[in-house]
């Protein structure tokens, strides 16, 4: 398939979808998402590692939001002398 036929059928997709003629934008065809797209149109495939980085983010924002809290409260100790000797570690590579 050439990539203007892609196009072309993207094209047909959201006209047909402008027009309300949902069987015609329906034809297998995935809008890409554009202004004059209809209700439900468009798909998103997420894969598996997509969910995964995703997972990971949320339970990062957790320890991020844990670590602010403790920050407030005045409860995090820093261990500068441990953070200066990781940090040498890693140059040295």
């Amino acid at each position: 398939m050439r990539i203007h036929d892609a196009y072309t059928k993207l094209d047909r997709a959201a006209i047909a979808a402008r027009a309300g003629n949902a069987k015609a934008a329906d034809k297998g065809v995935t809008d890409a998402g554009g202004a004059g797209s209809a209700e439900g149109a468009t798909r998103v495939n997420v894969s598996a590692r997509a969910r995964d980085l995703s997972a990971e983010a949320s339970s990062r924002s957790a320890k991020v939001e844990a670590l602010q809290a403790r920050m407030k409260r005045g409860d995090l100790r820093v261990d500068a002398d441990a953070i200066a000797a990781r940090l040498l570690e890693g140059a040295g590579t």
